[in-house]
């Protein structure tokens, strides 16, 4: 009732030429009663005057406000085509999913442990990478399309990338030791399997202040550029517990020590079963492992490690 009186208030107001309707509401009385008038100059005189065309009992005060409301063109029929508009549409529903999952598993607790501006920046960064895949700058220039950054870190205006991505990861790189070792404890026990290998990462332009940043072996096939080498270090689920980088030029064997010594020194393992390719666990490396009683290796075998056992008929072609 209350829709269908509105909708002939806004057809008799847009119909009406001698002035303008409009709804005054008198609450003097017991109930409150709205009258309908046209309000308009006498030319003669001058004066303004009103004829009366009518009057609505029978409603709330509320309902009568949003009646003058409609008098005043201010309100739409909920049937009519402009009823409803998008004024703005961002990405809600998968930076809230990750971003609960993430707290689930009290990822940003481990980052640090207190409620900093910072670790809630690179929480908004771990959710970005899973959801959008882009750059640091291309994340801050989302903040239009997304909740992400109003989900993470409260911000609603401009983010800028040197105050919301740069030193955030400053801040994380100095807590790196310590997020690793927490994940290991929760990850890696003594006597299991313990996955590790080394991938490239290829940069374009000139990094001239690096120390990192060289040219050598490109997994990519991207001869020509200079590159970075990083070591992943995971549970035998494929957890990823550990990173390092290291000098473009690297070879994989001379960092599988290191890692092992990491792995007993920091992260308290004392049996260990290194699992790596046939890059990583060379016969330099094997005579360095016998060193180690608690230390075992699974590899693949080389081509002539593999024609030496044909040779010898321990396994047979077939296979």
């Amino acid at each position: 009732m209350l829709d269908y009186i509105a909708a002939c208030a806004i057809l008799l107001a847009m119909h009406t030429n001698n002035g303008n309707l409009h709804l005054e509401i008198q609450t003097s009385r017991k109930n409150p009663v709205g009258i309908l008038r046209t309000s308009f100059r006498d030319k003669p005189s001058g004066k303004i005057k009103h004829s009366q065309h009518g009057r609505i009992t029978g409603c709330s005060l509320g309902q009568l406000k949003m009646l003058q409301l409609a008098f005043r063109q201010n309100v739409i029929p909920a049937d009519c085509d402009e009823a409803f508009k998008i004024l703005s549409s961002r990405e809600f529903g998968a930076c809230f999913s990750v971003l609960s999952i993430l707290k689930q598993l009290g990822l940003h607790k481990i980052i640090y442990s207190r409620n900093e501006p910072w670790v809630s920046d690179i929480v908004a960064m771990i959710v970005g990478r899973l959801v959008y895949a882009g750059s640091k700058l291309s994340l801050c220039n989302h903040v239009a399309n997304t909740c992400l950054w109003q989900l993470c870190s409260g911000i609603t205006g401009k983010v800028d990338v040197q105050q919301h991505c740069y030193y955030p990861m400053d801040r994380l790189m100095l807590r790196q030791q310590r997020i690793q070792t927490v994940l290991a404890n929760k990850h890696l026990k003594d006597g299991h399997l313990v996955l590790y290998d080394i991938t490239s990462s290829y940069f374009e332009g000139e990094y001239r202040q690096s120390e990192l940043v060289k040219y050598g072996y490109n997994r990519d096939k991207k001869s020509g550029h200079e590159q970075i080498c990083i070591g992943l270090i995971c549970s035998s689920e494929g957890c990823p517990v550990g990173v390092e980088v290291f000098a473009g030029n690297t070879k994989d064997e001379t960092t599988v020590m290191q890692q092992i010594e990491k792995l007993k020194q920091q992260y308290g393992l004392a049996k260990i079963i290194f699992v790596g390719d046939r890059g990583m666990v060379t016969q330099s490396n094997l005579s360095k492992f016998k060193q180690h009683p608690e230390l075992f290796s699974i590899s693949a075998l080389t081509h002539k490690q593999m024609q030496q056992l044909l040779e010898k008929e321990v396994v047979q072609i077939e296979l």
